[in-house]
């Protein structure tokens, strides 16, 4: 899948940009969905889509868009993506106030660095 995105992708150079939406994990305590986001957050910023998909199996990651997640990665490896960088992070605790149970959300941004 990752290889058909950069191909559809590399039709439409320069002009193309992958948009993968997903939540991040969901209904731990804040606490624990930080450090499992943290997680899967620094397999994305590394650009390794096998090391995303080993932590959300490996560490119970509720990250229901993972699959397409890891797909983007290759797709932005192929593309010749070089950096990643977390735009906003947040959870759904600091809108209700309670932090026993969220649902966390992160923003980030996949990019080849202008030569």
């Amino acid at each position: 899948l990752g290889r058909g995105l950069a191909k559809a992708a590399q039709a439409v150079r320069p002009a193309a940009a992958i948009i993968v939406s997903s939540d991040m994990n969901h209904y731990e305590s804040a606490s624990v969905n930080r450090r499992k986001d943290e997680q899967a957050l620094d397999a994305i910023l590394r650009l390794d889509p096998a090391a995303l998909y080993r932590v959300v199996h490996q560490r119970h990651i509720t990250m229901c868009g993972y699959a397409p997640a890891v797909s983007a990665l290759v797709a932005a490896h192929l593309l010749g993506a070089d950096r990643a960088e977390v735009v906003d992070y947040t959870h759904s605790g600091q809108i209700t106030g309670d932090d026993a149970e969220v649902v966390s959300y992160a923003g980030v941004r996949i990019y080849e660095e202008p030569a």
